[in-house]
This record gives C-alpha cells, structure tokens and sequence, in this order.
C-alpha cells in the first residue's frame, strides 16, 4: 500500500509497512533477512566474516527447520511485497516451562531508522 496524505508533500510514493504474524511461506524471506544482516556486520573482517559464515546454520536454526520455525512466534513488517523486517521467539530449550527466547530481530538497510526494529 502506498502512503498517502500525512504531511511532508513530499510527492514520491512511499510504501507503508504493514505488521502481520508471520506465515510457513514466509520463512525464506526472513531467513535471507536475518542472514544478509548478520553477514553484513562483519563485512570488513574477512576472517570474522568466515567465522561468522561457519555458525549461520546454528546461529537461526528455528528458521533453518520447518518444524522449530512453526513452534516458534515470528512477526514481520512487509512493505511492497517484501519483508523487510522480522522479530521471532522461540521456546527456551532446558528453560522453565513457559519460558521464550528471542530468537531473531532483524531489519532491512533501507528501513532502518523508521521504528521497526
């Protein structure tokens, strides 16, 4: 949906996220987003970089796994079509009964700043 109205006159279409309980369909979107991001943090550090590449699968595996992703709760902003922010918990493993984790927030660069995440 495109922003209309609200101040700015700005005259450039802006699409307004919109927050919904994530689905099984979009869990490759929210896996890329996660990743990309967790990836970029370590851009500048090639051996960091590497490390951080090795402990991916470990680092999301309630995304990487079709059933830890559906007994978690996951939560996306789409803007345009796109996922372009997610936040998600997942029960805590040996924890108390009851007890969640979070286990994901991440944010796309070209929504940052913009009280998503």
């Amino acid at each position: 949906a495109a922003a209309g109205g609200g101040g700015g006159g700005g005259s450039a279409s802006v699409s307004v996220p919109v927050l919904r309980r994530a689905t099984a369909a979009d869990r490759r979107a929210i896996e890329r987003l996660v990743v990309s991001n967790h990836l970029s943090l370590s851009a500048d550090e090639p051996e960091e970089l590497e490390a951080q590449e090795r402990g991916v699968p470990a680092d999301f595996g309630v995304l990487r796994d079709a059933a830890s992703f559906a007994a978690s709760a996951h939560f996306v902003a789409e803007a345009g079509g796109e996922v372009v922010a997610s936040a998600g918990v997942a029960r805590a493993e040996g924890g108390e009964s009851g007890e969640w984790r979070l286990c994901s927030v991440s944010t796309a660069p070209s929504h940052r700043r913009r009280g998503l995440a």
